[in-house]
């Protein structure tokens, strides 16, 4: 992370202090019900922002009163939620895909506190698990393995086939259970995108450690709109700040939401470019990334018909003018079922509180 940021970071959590300790002191107060949300993001990754959105609106629709606090407040503040936490407070830790060894603060927090706090009724909301095949994904797996089993009460959701293979191998003595991603759980209204005229192809291609396409394949891409005569632009999922407050991200959410919306077609490598393009019914057509998230979260949508998964660019070219301008409807009723288990886990440990 750039040294600026973590130093504006710094200052910002320091002179937050006072009002950290009086949220996480009342926590619970005049509530039948007591939960912290930790590790969420305050980062520029929009896709991190909608889980946050997204899992808070789950513990709602549960009944679930809730603190939610940043990975840098969690680390910041130890000592203080030490005190604070009652042992029966369930604490549920944000999903995403950063459960490996890939980006390290939030795993490094989020054992942390899973070993601060090895009685707490714990909840990882979904994840996907990926460790790198080398020598130190192999050592840091092994290191993940120790704190994860050995947690008295812990479930981990984990959003996609391998990993919930993964978990299932690598924390015997948790509940390891299947949930799809936590933003498939929303619609659109859930971010206030309503139907909106749409026009042009909107490019999402990923630009960090995880993107698996060439610019080559980008330019081909590029080159074969052009021969139709389609109008394109590019997006990506990253917030113009470099920090984003918990308060402003239901706002950077819901404009990329519309954004997308406003497409006659989305290609992406962006799990959550298919996701938001599958909310807001806007045409897409999706690549894998580096890992499998993008490919096994698709098996939750590929009943719409306007997501469609591909392998390669010339896959996707012979699709564009079938995919261009189509219509559907997100059709959530095959995937609601899915987090029953993981309702009815908050819930029975709410209910022993």
């Amino acid at each position: 992370m750039n040294i600026f940021i973590r130093a504006w970071r710094s200052f910002l959590y320091r002179t937050r202090g006072v009002r950290l300790k009086h949220r996480v002191c009342g926590l619970g107060k005049k509530m039948n019900k007591r939960a912290l949300l930790v590790c969420v993001p305050d980062h520029s990754n929009i896709g991190d922002m909608a889980i946050a959105v997204a899992e808070k609106v789950f513990l709602k629709s549960c009944g679930i009163s809730f603190v939610s606090l940043t990975s840098e407040e969690c680390d910041r503040n130890l000592p203080m939620l030490k005190k604070a936490v009652k042992s029966d407070t369930l604490i549920c830790y944000h999903g995403g895909g950063n459960l490996g060894n890939v980006y390290g603060f939030e795993e490094s927090v989020r054992r942390k506190l899973l070993t601060e706090f090895p009685q707490n009724p714990s909840v990882i909301f979904p994840q996907t698990i990926f460790f790198t095949p080398d020598e130190e994904g192999r050592a840091d797996m092994e290191a993940a393995s120790s704190v994860y089993g050995g947690h008295k009460k812990l479930t981990v959701a984990l959003r996609d086939k391998s990993s919930y293979e993964t978990a299932k191998k690598m924390f015997p003595k948790a509940n390891v259970i299947f949930s799809p991603d936590i933003v498939m759980s929303t619609d659109k209204s859930t971010f206030g995108v309503k139907e909106r005229n749409r026009n042009g192809v909107l490019l999402c291609f990923r630009g960090d450690c995880e993107r698996s396409m060439t610019q080559s394949e980008k330019d081909k891409l590029a080159s074969a709109l052009e021969e139709r005569g389609m109008g394109y632009g590019y997006t990506d999922m990253m917030a113009e700040s470099d920090l984003v407050p918990q308060r402003e991200q239901m706002r950077c959410v819901s404009d990329k939401m519309k954004e997308l919306s406003g497409a006659g077609l989305v290609i992406t490598d962006r799990l959550h470019g298919m996701v938001f393009s599958a909310i807001t019914e806007t045409p897409c057509i999706a690549f894998g990334n580096y890992n499998h998230k993008v490919e096994q979260s698709y098996k939750m949508l590929e009943h719409l018909g306007y997501i469609k998964f591909v392998k390669d660019v010339d896959e996707a070219i012979a699709l564009v003018d079938e995919m261009y301008g189509g219509v559907g409807s997100y059709d959530r009723a095959p995937i609601l079922p899915l987090y029953k288990e993981l309702k009815n886990t908050l819930l029975e440990y709410t209910r022993k509180q």
